[in-house]
């Protein structure tokens, strides 16, 4: 039995006031050896089951064992399961579309992103996309003479336009270099040189940052290979698109008929992964590699890990969980890709770790005795036999002996508790 001026918590009806009271118990034991053998011992005093105000104690429960263990408070939160946000790649080529993918067809170095007046645009991996045309160089016209020029005009006009004639050979030297001929050298060059090489075309050896003759040849070998009929050795931004690695086609936005520099359609990622906004506040508890649950729309659990925390905070949605609150958007990979096959745009739920205590000393909620002075204690096992034991049969049934415990984290059920006479394997009373 315990003091009417004590109370057995109980888990459901006191979880908000357990949360206030852990608080406080973290700081100081609230009642001490000597208030519960004597405050809590003289009240009583009265020798049967009422309290001063005549309230009757709760009768004493089941026993259990303190013990040390994990405790673990979860928290969820709403994603979706699909490839990742997509991001849309726009055309360069000046034209008429004539050919498109189909949604959920995968990208590869190489592959033929779309074909513009029936000339196929090839993909490329990279960082940096291709900002001019890199390769052989454009013939150059001669300059030809003005018609009807004649005898010492033409002379005169000879040498007057010598030092614009010598002018224009060097503008169009400089123009060549710059538009990327043999000798050009940048990181869009060994990114060209990369992919080429990657593809099998190999003439210029290892690839690097300078564009040589071999590299041209490079260039010529892999466009008859394409099927271009009059091969330039040369190639322009919209030629080849250069995306980040291997994707897959989420949606098409142009149409057959299309100009060619426009919006053609958005890239994914190839393996499905949960993407989920994380309220800011929460971020820390998801950091890149922690470990997560995901619960699929069948009802089935798979593990995840955190792949990636985005850096752009977005606005919480009118009527979605959290509404208004901000989170950064935060991808998860699946321990099993092939867990939810067929499923896109499907509603899932993540479950992570927002608190964990390890080898800590537990009891159930209910072996926890509110005092009425604050605090919590815990009603140790055979305390009313000892007190018979000691020929005191009044009050044997009244004298619970109590210990005084500084409370911790609550979770699953149980509590963490700790104290000087709190110790692993000790038997309290408990309503659970």
């Amino acid at each position: 039995m315990v003091d009417a001026g004590t109370e057995i918590i109980d888990e459901e009806a006191h979880g908000t006031d357990l949360g206030r009271r852990s608080h406080r118990g973290r700081q100081a034991v609230v009642a001490t050896a000597a208030v519960v053998a004597v405050g809590v011992g003289s009240f009583w005093m009265g020798g049967d089951d009422t309290g001063p105000d005549g309230q009757g104690g709760p009768q004493a429960g089941q026993t259990v064992a303190v013990l040390r263990t994990d405790l673990v408070r979860s928290r969820s939160l709403s994603g979706t399961l699909g490839f990742g946000a997509p991001h849309t790649v726009s055309g360069h080529r000046a034209g008429t579309i004539t050919w498109l993918p189909e949604a959920g067809a995968v990208m590869e170095r190489g592959s033929q992103l779309v074909r513009v007046d029936d000339r196929p645009v090839s993909v490329f991996y990279g960082a940096l996309p291709l900002y001019r045309t890199l390769g052989a160089p454009e013939q150059a016209s001669a300059p030809q003479p003005a018609p009807g020029a004649t005898g010492g005009a033409v002379g005169a006009g000879a040498a007057a336009g010598g030092t614009a004639g010598a002018a224009s050979a060097e503008g169009s030297a400089n123009s060549v270099e710059s538009d990327g001929g043999p000798g050009t050298t940048g990181a869009d060059v060994e990114m060209l040189e990369t992919n080429l090489y990657a593809l099998g075309y190999r003439e210029f050896g290892t690839p690097d940052d300078k564009l040589t003759d071999y590299t041209v040849a490079a260039i010529e070998h892999w466009q008859k290979d394409l099927g271009i009929k009059n091969p330039t050795g040369r190639v322009g931004p919209g030629d080849v698109e250069v995306i980040a690695g291997r994707s897959r086609v989420a949606s098409v936005t142009a149409h057959v008929g299309d100009g060619g520099e426009t919006e053609l359609l958005s890239l994914s990622g190839t393996t499905r992964v949960v993407s989920v906004g994380v309220p800011v506040g929460d971020a820390p508890l998801l950091a890149r590699g922690t470990k997560v649950s995901v619960s699929l729309p069948d009802g089935s659990t798979t593990d995840g890990k955190v792949a990636h925390v985005g850096t752009v905070v977005s606005e919480g949605r009118e009527g979605a969980p959290g509404s208004g609150e901000p989170t950064l958007p935060v991808t998860i990979s699946l321990g099993d890709p092939k867990a939810a096959p067929g499923l896109e745009g499907a509603p899932v739920t993540v479950l992570f770790t927002s608190e964990a205590q390890k080898g800590v000393l537990a009891v159930p909620v209910g072996a926890l005795v509110a005092l009425r002075e604050g605090g919590y204690a815990l009603q140790v096992e055979g305390s009313a036999t000892a007190a018979a034991s000691s020929g005191d049969q009044g009050k044997a049934a009244s004298a619970p002996r109590l210990i005084a415990v500084r409370t911790g984290m609550f979770a699953q059920g149980l509590v963490e508790v700790s104290g000087p006479d709190v110790k692993e394997g000790l038997r309290v009373v408990t309503s659970q």
